[in-house]
């Protein structure tokens, strides 16, 4: 009741996403390895709303996967599957020690994350921070007797703590958040690459 989620699927067609983006991605990336779109405040390399051609991912292809997950997405929350709009998509590769800055995706209704290639054993997933991050402090100040019990990998807990990032997540999943919700990406601490395609969807 009244708390944020996510909600997640597995994309059987990540190998083909990768095989038909994958190769502009890393020439886009060997050119410019970072890429930081205005008003960002991060370090990676990013195709948000860019001008160049080579880094315009192919929204139809794109969107004809995707819509099967947003759709089973809308239905499983009985928002009238049929009656929204997927933004274009755009990628953000992630090098050693590059990160992205806290950010929400307003004023879009809900966003999306495919973690197209990521290396569970090295890689993070993306991390949200409470919208109550008051009740989360004073949680963490005045409630030791409380917050000693709680365990930062369950959902179920996350009410009551400042972060928390989806556990369990491995290369191809996708998950679907509240546009609302603030989100950062912590530093990339291995040589892999990161990377992930994201767009947002309009309920219209």
């Amino acid at each position: 009741m009244f708390s944020p989620f996510y909600w997640k699927a597995y994309v059987e067609e990540t190998p083909q996403i990768i095989d038909k983006c994958l190769g502009r991605i890393e020439k886009n990336v060997d050119q410019a390895p970072v890429a930081i779109p205005p008003g960002w405040e991060c370090v990676l390399h990013s195709s948000y709303q860019s001008n160049n051609p080579d880094m315009i991912l192919d929204s139809k292809y794109l969107h004809s996967i995707y819509s099967n997950y947003v759709v089973s997405f809308l239905t499983e929350y009985r928002l009238k599957p049929g009656q929204y709009n997927i933004h274009d998509p755009w990628y953000n590769v992630f090098s050693k020690s590059h990160f992205q800055e806290f950010h929400s995706h307003l004023p879009c209704d809900f966003s999306v994350v495919h973690y197209a290639v990521f290396d569970e054993e090295v890689h993070n997933a993306t991390t949200f921070i409470n919208p109550n991050i008051l009740l989360a402090q004073a949680t963490k100040a005045y409630r030791p007797s409380l917050s000693n019990k709680l365990d930062g990998k369950l959902l179920e807990h996350s009410c009551f703590m400042e972060y928390y990032t989806p556990q369990k997540i491995k290369q191809g999943d996708l998950i679907i958040f509240p546009s609302y919700l603030n989100h950062f990406v912590k530093p990339n601490s291995s040589d892999k690459k990161r990377i992930t395609i994201t767009f947002n969807i309009e309920m219209i």
